[in-house]
């Protein structure tokens, strides 16, 4: 089955992913791709739209996989100490610590992390700069 992405012709960037010959909107492109959401679900694969090829790199989803210490090294020691000095007022600080203490791996793209390090910036425990740094594959 093929596969098409619409990307926007301007900057490349991915706007969907489909089986049917998309509808397109001015600015947009699209093109069959290799991506297979059917291989997506394979863990030890991450697919990543490149802007400038315009189709899909097959990356090692490893990568973004960390222990829990791991993880909450990428804070610094104020860092950590500020959100454990919250786990007793904040329930939602608590809970994202307590899913931590028992998780065997984080992953940096899981839709519970980026929430949990979203949500650390919006009550002003971490800037969306460090946040973007604690989420880095780097």
């Amino acid at each position: 089955m093929t596969h098409y992405t619409i990307f926007d012709t301007t900057t490349g960037e991915d706007i969907s992913v489909g089986t049917s010959e998309p509808t397109l909107k001015v600015g947009q492109s699209f093109r069959a791709t290799a991506y297979d959401p059917n291989r997506h679900a394979d863990r030890t694969k991450r697919y990543v739209w490149n802007t400038e090829t315009r189709d899909y790199d097959e990356t090692d989803s490893r990568r973004g996989i960390l222990s829990p210490a791991e993880f909450m090294q990428r804070f610094t020691v104020q860092e950590r100490i500020a959100i454990r000095g919250e786990r007793g007022t904040d329930p939602v600080v608590h809970d994202f610590l307590s899913l931590l203490e028992v998780a065997q791996n984080v992953d940096l793209d899981d839709p519970a992390t980026v929430a949990g390090v979203g949500y650390l910036v919006s009550v002003n425990l971490l800037t969306a700069e460090r946040a973007t740094l604690v989420r880095a594959w780097t």
